[in-house]
């Protein structure tokens, strides 16, 4: 898949919907001007700083292998990246729907009124009944996938899962990794940092929390000191600020406008930023969801004549009367109904409008 970013906000807005989508080839050709007097190492700069974000496909990458070239002569740089995580694309697609329907299944043994403290207790709760914390040395041991597949795996897996599911039950979460204390030594490990009530991030311990009454965290300054006595972790690489900026950069995403050509249904258009699929996403009126909603960390599948669609924490489920074929639906039937954001046709461009 290629993008053409025309801006520094647009390159970034790229890099972060092909990991979204977990794609495993793609490039990003843009002007060579984006980047300053050394296009060369900012380029190279923007593009590790995007790859150590605190997000859901970061935790799940194994390797990239990325290639810099800049063009003196038409004035650009292409950037060619080659990367592999633990899942492939579509199983994550189906993870993100799922994910909403475990939220579901948790909300409904919540009371009325139920607040932050008795959700994170809920979920916990729900983790401890289904999961236990086993390491084989299989890459699916920190996989979320792997981890809903097997029921068992490591601190990895556990704290991106977390991240999938929380924000369906009104928690947004991120991830965080350092050490741990096992009670004889400390290792590699990896939890969550979740938005509180109080209008600050905080970090709680999942993994930690299979084997303990309460979930281990930094609510109370009490909690916090405990919290500390079992972890260790880089707090100026991993500060709240930037889990507050990558939050905001993944809403912004989801807000953007959607833009498909009839002339080329290979070509779409998202917030401003050009790109051509390796098929196509537009025919006949219809529109073939699945690539669109996995570039902006959404997911969406057929359950019967049923679309569930999942997009920024909210799920969507909209009937569906005419068949879906190799993936498309029609454009005025599902998308105008659906409430997860608004299309219209103008002349040979599909306009798709997202609700953030």
């Amino acid at each position: 898949m290629k993008f053409f970013p025309k801006s520094a906000d647009g390159f970034l807005s790229a890099m972060m919907m092909a990991e979204n989508a977990l794609l495993r080839d793609f490039s990003l050709n843009c002007p060579a001007s984006l980047f300053g007097a050394e296009p060369m190492e900012s380029a190279k700069k923007a593009v590790k700083s995007c790859m150590t974000l605190s997000s859901f496909p970061c935790a799940q990458m194994l390797k990239t292998n990325t290639r810099y070239v800049h063009d003196f002569a038409k004035r650009t740089l292409t950037v060619t990246v080659n990367a592999r995580y633990m899942s492939t694309g579509k199983e994550v697609n189906d993870l993100r729907c799922i994910a909403a329907d475990i939220a579901e299944s948790i909300k409904r043994g919540l009371p009325e009124n139920t607040d932050f403290f008795q959700v994170i207790a809920a979920y916990q709760s729900w983790l401890k009944r289904f999961f236990v914390y086993k390491k084989t040395g299989a890459t699916r041991d920190h996989a979320a996938v792997g981890l809903l597949q097997t029921r068992q795996g490591v601190c990895q897996a556990i704290a991106a899962l977390s991240m999938v599911i929380l924000p369906h039950l009104g928690i947004l979460a991120r991830y965080v990794c350092g050490e741990g204390y096992s009670g004889t030594d400390w290792g590699p490990h990896a939890w969550n940092a979740v938005w509180a009530p109080n209008g600050a991030w905080h970090q709680v311990d999942f993994t930690f929390g299979l084997h303990r009454k309460t979930t281990p965290n930094t609510f109370t300054l009490r909690d916090d000191l405990s919290f500390r006595e079992l972890h260790r972790w880089d707090e100026v690489a991993q500060s709240p600020a930037l889990f507050q900026n990558v939050q905001t950069l993944e809403n912004r995403l989801q807000a953007k406008t959607v833009l498909l050509f009839a002339n080329n249904p290979f070509k779409a258009e998202i917030g401003g930023v050009p790109m051509l699929f390796d098929e196509p996403v537009l025919q006949n009126g219809c529109v073939r969801l699945l690539p669109l909603l996995t570039l902006l960390g959404g997911g969406c599948e057929l359950l019967e004549d049923m679309l569930h669609i999942v997009l920024g924490g909210k799920t969507h489920r909209i009937p569906c009367g005419t068949p879906i074929s190799n993936g498309f639906v029609p454009i005025n039937e599902v998308l105008a109904q659906s409430g997860f954001c608004t299309a219209e046709q103008r002349g040979g461009m599909v306009v798709v409008k997202l609700k953030p």
